[in-house]
């Protein structure tokens, strides 16, 4: 390698090529070494530069080397296609992705309504002798206490006469009319039960006592105890429990005691039949009709009513 050092740069070689600290000695072969140091600051041009400008008698044709105006940067030395490339700044990019999106939704706020018009304003017209109806689209069933006897065609209802629809009452047979229930999922812990009085059941979990659960629930220990038939002192961990939230009076309340369904399903007037109850008394008491099927796994809560002296 020191055999093609040039301590002395004879006139073939670029005056401004030479080793990093000394621009009097340079590398007679294209060498990382050789630095132009035209350049600010200075560094090695590419081999190829070296081999066709630098090292030979027409450095004169350098373009870094013909330049006095302007210091020269290190890319004009570099390898690299003829054609430099411009980039296009982030920003730009940014700005014209912005420009499209909102061109894209303006054109589909525009276009939309063209291939998705809304459906037409179905309207009525008063008959004679009937009040102004309202606007009732055919495919619902208006229903309220005092409404317009409505005949459906085949784009509107029209009105033809005026209706009071009487509440139905249920015939009494001396026992509080039980509300009609709805088909409804089943119980399970922490479902609400119940229509006058709600209850939900709790599983105790280690370190509950009956103050804790009943201050989480905004009820009282006794309201606990009056709601849990034949409950014993001492809780244990996954003992489940009836709690009546937010109920901190519980006069006159009929104790009851849990029931998970396992086995197989029993109807409202089978479980009855079993603990000596009216269907009736089991059914308003979980919100079930008397002919409700008790499915496996659903929660059940049992009216523990004492018996009637003979």
């Amino acid at each position: 390698m020191n055999n093609n050092l040039l301590n002395q740069k004879n006139e073939n070689i670029c005056p401004y090529i030479g080793l990093s600290s000394d621009v009097q000695t340079a590398m007679e072969n294209p060498s990382p070494q050789n630095y132009c140091h035209k350049v600010k600051p200075s560094s090695p041009p590419s081999l190829t530069h070296q081999r066709e400008f630098c090292l030979n008698l027409i450095y004169t044709n350098c373009r870094v080397f013909s330049t006095e105006i302007r210091k020269p940067r290190l890319s004009e030395l570099a390898e690299e296609s003829p054609k430099s490339h411009k980039r296009i700044p982030g920003r730009l990019w940014l700005l014209m992705g912005i420009v499209l999106l909102g061109a894209m939704i303006v054109a589909g706020v525009v276009i939309y309504p063209w291939f998705f018009p809304p459906p037409p304003e179905k309207v009525i017209t008063p008959t004679a002798g009937t009040v102004p109806a309202v606007i009732i689209p055919v495919d619902e069933t208006p229903t309220q206490e005092m409404v317009e006897i409505l005949v459906p065609t085949d784009q509107v209802w029209v009105a033809e006469s005026t209706l009071i629809i009487e509440p139905q009452v249920q015939p009494t047979t001396g026992l509080t009319p039980i509300p009609a229930f709805t088909e409804a999922p089943p119980h399970l812990l922490l479902t609400p039960f119940g229509v006058e009085r709600v209850f939900l059941l709790h599983r105790v979990t280690a370190g509950e006592d009956l103050i804790a659960i009943a201050d989480k629930y905004q009820t009282s220990v006794e309201a606990i105890r009056a709601a849990n038939y034949n409950m014993t002192l001492e809780l244990w961990v996954d003992t489940v429990i009836i709690i009546p939230p937010n109920q901190a009076d519980m006069t006159d309340i009929t104790p009851m005691t849990p029931l998970e369904i396992t086995g197989n399903e029993k109807s409202v007037q089978e479980l009855a039949a079993e603990y000596g109850i009216s269907p009736e008394l089991l059914g308003a008491v979980n919100a079930r009709s008397t002919e409700y099927r008790f499915q496996i796994g659903e929660w059940v809560i049992i009216p523990r009513v004492a018996p009637s002296p003979t």
